[in-house]
């Protein structure tokens, strides 16, 4: 009887220990998170400008002149830097502005939950506040390709056009990932930073001029949180 109470007494005491050190672990990855994010932003401010929309503010990256606009909206986890090969080239014969989603690259976190419809209203709030007038080409890659479909629908008078590039749609709603749902906190405690897990953006593959804003913006808690976030509601 001695000999169950003292095994007892010892596995409580691995467990509280091994509590404690989690604890410890998480708060230190944290506070190693916030830093490193907050460092990383200081040093390179973003290209374009943070337009107010509201309550937040969303990053809007414009070059180039000429009508209709071109706004690239990115896919799932990326941001306006994806664009770095593309947006030049469009840039060419008129203006090419790219975007980050509210939550995304330089852009502040916005309202959860991120569906296709809000992210299609910040984005019609985002030209009018932008002061960019009459209908735009809206390309749309992955996930964004659902988004710029339910802001034409939405906003018919404003759509010139759509280029969809290897987008999204609503049937893919049932194959979001389990995981997507922890990515949050793993986030948030750094364990993405530690392992370089970024979750949509290979910062190597994106033109050299960009790569600096995104390795900037892409281990940002609030990225991996919205990207989840737009997985989890993509429909």
């Amino acid at each position: 009887m001695t000999g169950d109470v003292d095994m007892w007494r010892w596995t409580m005491r691995i467990f509280v220990v091994l509590g404690a050190f989690l604890i410890v672990a998480a708060l230190s990855g944290a506070t190693y998170q916030w830093l490193a994010t907050r460092k990383e932003l200081a040093a390179t401010p973003p290209p374009g400008h943070l337009v107010d929309i509201g309550a937040y503010r969303l990053h809007l990256w414009c070059t180039g002149d000429g009508a209709p606009a071109v706004i690239l909206d990115t896919g799932l986890g990326g941001s306006s830097a994806d664009w770095g090969f593309v947006q030049p080239d469009v840039a060419r014969f008129t203006r090419a502005c790219s975007y980050d989603r509210a939550g995304m690259g330089y852009s502040d976190p916005g309202p959860s939950p991120r569906t296709a419809r809000r992210i299609a209203s910040e984005l019609a709030e985002l030209l009018v506040r932008s002061g960019i007038g009459g209908p735009v080409v809206l390309v749309g890659a992955s996930i964004a390709g659902f988004d710029v479909r339910v802001f034409a629908s939405d906003h018919p008078e404003r759509a010139a056009g759509l280029v969809l590039v290897d987008a999204s749609h609503e049937d893919q709603a049932h194959e979001v990932p389990q995981m997507a749902r922890f990515v949050p906190l793993l986030s948030t405690i750094g364990v993405l930073r530690l392992f370089g897990v970024s979750f949509g953006q290979r910062i190597e593959s994106l033109a050299p001029a960009a790569r600096q804003f995104a390795r900037a913006t892409s281990f940002r808690p609030a990225g991996y949180q919205t990207a989840a976030d737009e997985i989890i509601h993509i429909r």
